[in-house]
């Protein structure tokens, strides 16, 4: 669009020359009007070349362009990819994890209701020593006592044959006087 004007704008130019050459026919004004006109022509002629090699130009950058972009979208899907695996591995650590955490959990409630067993267990043989202890006193006073109720039932059954004795000496004495 741009050439089709300055097209126009040449041939408005070399038509001015052209009449302006006629009337005058001074050679300088001939030559200047025909160096215009050539500058003209290459302007009217450089400005589609231009847009030709801006175009190309442009052709390679949106080229670059899509290569990059396809580039990056491989490089984005390879890095999705990656990150999905990584994902769906930690997951099913995460999944293990919490298995773990519930057994243990478990056996941490099953171990407490064991040391509440065992604490009851060693009141209950603290309670029993206890009792033991204080059999076990008793017993000794018993013992005691009976060790005792022995030596008197000894003292009495040595006083009784003793006193059988006397008594059996004095009664064959009297025997003896009959």
């Amino acid at each position: 669009m741009t050439a089709d004007i300055v097209t126009q704008v040449a041939n408005q130019v070399a038509t001015q020359a052209v009449s302006q050459a006629s009337s005058s026919p001074d050679p300088m004004w001939v030559g200047l009007s025909f160096v215009l006109a050539v500058v003209i022509l290459v302007v009217a002629i450089a400005r589609p070349i231009m847009n030709l090699f801006k175009d190309i130009k442009q052709v390679k950058v949106e080229d670059a362009k899509t290569e990059a972009e396809s580039t990056l979208y491989d490089q984005l899907q390879g890095q999705i990819l990656a990150n999905t695996t990584a994902i769906s591995m930690l997951e099913n650590q995460r999944t293990t994890l919490l298995q773990k955490t519930i057994n243990l959990e478990g056996e941490v409630r099953r171990l407490q209701i064991f040391e509440g067993m065992v604490a009851d267990l060693k009141q209950s043989m603290a309670q029993q020593q206890a009792t033991i202890d204080i059999k076990d006193k008793q017993i000794i006073e018993f013992m005691t006592v009976i060790l005792q109720l022995k030596d008197q039932v000894h003292k009495l059954e040595l006083r009784l044959l003793q006193d059988e004795r006397d008594v059996c000496l004095t009664c064959s004495l009297s025997k003896n006087k009959d």
